[in-house]
């Protein structure tokens, strides 16, 4: 097994757009928000492997839940 440790979790926002043009407004076509982190993020990619991987660290409030959801639901 491998852990991670994520002393600062985040949740990152992926913003999807047709074709990003620099200096002009751009139309986003799709959002999502992803539990994030550098621990978080190699533990997904640990997960992805098909390896067994724990991510400790620090949560608390309504993110912290977020966070911890989709943890639990991709483990």
């Amino acid at each position: 097994m491998i852990g991670t440790v994520t002393l600062n979790p985040a949740i990152d926002v992926i913003l999807e757009v047709s074709n990003l043009k620099i200096n002009h407004y751009n139309k986003v076509l799709n959002a999502h928000t992803t539990s994030g982190g550098k621990g978080i993020n190699v533990s997904k990619a640990v997960r992805g492997c098909d390896r067994e991987t724990i991510a400790i660290g620090f949560l608390g409030g309504g993110r912290g839940r977020m966070i911890e959801e989709e943890l639990r639901e991709s483990s």
